[in-house]
């Protein structure tokens, strides 16, 4: 009885500690939460961060292969190699903060069976406006799988998951070669 009483006590601390973590919290939604508001909560957390740089903090909001994705170009950029994106995907830019990006979900589609939602990022010189789509799966909650952004001025665009896989030879060989060097060698 002890014991089960000490392991119930444990689980509420666990989970008052979970509950009250902002950051841990707001890509929590339950299974009614409509894709539309899910990507509501990733902005209004992601308006809180530096950037998508912290898109681990919230690793739970994305598919898993997505986050490798991810993670593996940040370990790129944050090795001594040369910056893979030069740019933060999910606002748009690499003038503005996320703090100054404004997002407006304008709609949701389905396409090969995934839930696309249309996002218009705005600034606060007010002369861009961009479009994106999140491309989400539901397994049993939201997750984002894929980003697809605009390419020139058409309707074309292109998948974000594509161009990080184009860059993952560069990113290992990088990753590769700077160990590797080691310290320099005195000159005889």
């Amino acid at each position: 009885m002890k014991r089960c009483l000490v392991i119930v006590s444990l689980a509420i601390l666990i989970f008052m500690g979970v509950s009250q973590n902002p950051a841990f919290s707001q890509c929590l939604q339950d299974k009614t939460t409509t894709a539309q508001a899910f990507v509501n909560n990733f902005y209004r957390w992601f308006a809180t961060t530096n950037g998508y740089t912290e898109f681990a903090k919230q690793r739970s909001c994305f598919t898993p292969e997505f986050a490798a994705l991810l993670e593996k170009e940040q370990k790129g950029d944050s090795s001594d190699c040369e910056s893979f994106l030069d740019y933060d995907p999910f606002a748009q830019t690499n003038g503005f903060s996320p703090q100054e990006t404004k997002a407006k979900v304008v709609g949701d589609e389905m396409v090969a069976g995934k839930t696309q939602v249309s996002v218009e990022l705005s600034y606060p010189d007010g002369k861009e406006i961009h479009r994106i789509k999140l491309e989400l799966v539901k397994n049993p909650y939201w997750q984002i799988s894929d980003l697809l952004e605009p390419v020139g001025k058409g309707t074309e665009s292109r998948r974000l998951s594509e161009v990080l896989k184009s860059m993952s030879q560069e990113i290992d060989k990088c990753l590769k070669k700077k160990p590797s060097q080691g310290p320099a060698k005195p000159a005889k």
